[in-house]
């Protein structure tokens, strides 16, 4: 028994030692009991949207038709029957609406160059006489009417069928009862055939980039700081922008070699060829694995322990899962707070990599995104070097 006490008074003075501990470490309590309610308010608002006003055009060609059978006349305007439905519905957003009035505006050459533009998303070809044509195939059959065409853009497979859904809805309510066989030609302008691997292969390449590099560079300056090696540096002649950019030359090496490993991998597990966009690849993937690593240099010249380093990995952890596109399309986040995934850098990377693998493009050295993500890298190691201290 009264070893039993002596052990039960040896746990009470640990006990009582580490909860004094955490109470005085008033960043680690906040992140103790912010981090959860940084979580749920992430994953609530994350899943709370769906995908709506996708924008989309209209090329309205189609002209009123009627035919008396039997005393009785069939009138049919599936043009702006199926025009009147999309406006009405909020899944889509007509940006443009060509009718056989206006159609010197727009040609359908054009409204496809919008979506390779990735201004639209697909544009729907109403041709002339269809609803002449419908009738004529309902009355006799055999008769097929001219193709309705839709020029698609399906690199996010997931918008591309809300799309297809509210177009097909549209048009079946416009039939009524007229309900006719009519082909419909699609073509697109990305994804053509494209599978979910494929479309989640640029997804897991650019996580995977910033994850693990975010790691390296917040785990390895966590012991610098513990062994007392950052401070002997700092105590050294060399300023702190030498000691971070010192810090970065390793790191980046580590985090190519691991971004590669991760491309090969990708290649072999989702089967997707790169062809000539690896160059590209490689290059926006290693972007993203500096910007993460500037992330994490950051993060930890506030990190006064591992306990604080791990608490503040999951604050970015899950914005980066849950506002990026990886799991919702950034569409289906609530307009109210989607601005933020815009201050993401995973976004913008997940951007660009999409891009040269689905989109079978080189990267654009001087488009919005990756100018974001140089941007934001050079921004942060300042920031950390400014943030650096002794401790």
């Amino acid at each position: 028994m009264i070893k039993l006490a002596r052990k039960f008074t040896l746990a009470q003075a640990v006990a009582w030692q580490v909860s004094k501990r955490l109470a005085r470490d008033k960043r680690t309590l906040g992140l103790i009991l912010l981090g959860p309610l940084f979580y749920v308010f992430i994953f609530g608002y994350g899943f709370a949207g769906e995908i709506k006003h996708v924008p989309i055009i209209i090329m309205n060609l189609d002209e009123p038709a009627s035919k008396t059978i039997f005393f009785r006349t069939i009138e049919l305007d599936i043009g702006t029957r199926v025009t009147s439905n999309l406006l009405e519905d909020d899944r889509v957003s007509i940006t443009t609406l060509i009718t056989k009035k206006n159609a010197s505006l727009l040609s359908f050459e054009e409204a496809k160059q919008k979506v390779l533009d990735k201004e639209i998303v697909a544009v729907v070809l109403i041709p002339k006489n269809f609803s002449a044509d419908i009738i004529e195939s309902f009355l006799a059959a055999g008769t097929t009417p001219e193709n309705l065409t839709i020029y698609l853009d399906n690199s996010n497979p997931r918008i591309g069928s809300i799309v297809m859904q509210a177009i097909s809805e549209a048009f079946q309510s416009a039939l009524g009862e007229l309900q006719s066989s009519f082909q419909v030609n699609v073509e697109y302008g990305y994804g053509e055939g494209l599978t979910q691997l494929e479309f989640f292969a640029p997804m897991v390449i650019a996580l995977g980039a910033f994850v693990f590099s975010l790691l390296l560079a917040l785990v390895n300056i966590i012991e610098e700081k513990r062994s007392g090696t950052l401070n002997l540096l700092l105590q050294s002649p060399f300023n702190k922008a030498q000691v971070i950019i010192g810090y970065m030359i390793p790191f980046s090496v580590v985090a190519m070699l691991q971004t590669t490993v991760i491309i090969i991998v990708s290649m072999l597990l989702f089967n997707v060829d790169f062809g000539p966009q690896l160059p590209s690849l490689f290059l926006a993937a290693i972007i993203l694995a500096l910007t993460a690593l500037a992330i994490g240099m950051f993060l930890s010249t506030y990190a006064k322990n591992e306990l604080q380093a791990i608490q503040f990995f999951p604050l970015i952890l899950f914005p980066a899962i849950l506002l990026t596109g990886i799991i919702i399309p950034i569409e289906a986040i609530p307009d109210y707070f989607r601005w933020l995934s815009e201050l993401i850098p995973l976004t913008h990377g997940i951007r660009i990599i999409q891009a040269v693998v689905i989109e079978q493009k080189p990267t654009d050295l001087l488009s919005a995104s990756f100018l974001y993500l140089i941007g934001f890298l050079l921004v942060t190691i300042v920031a950390s070097a400014l943030s650096l201290k002794e401790t």
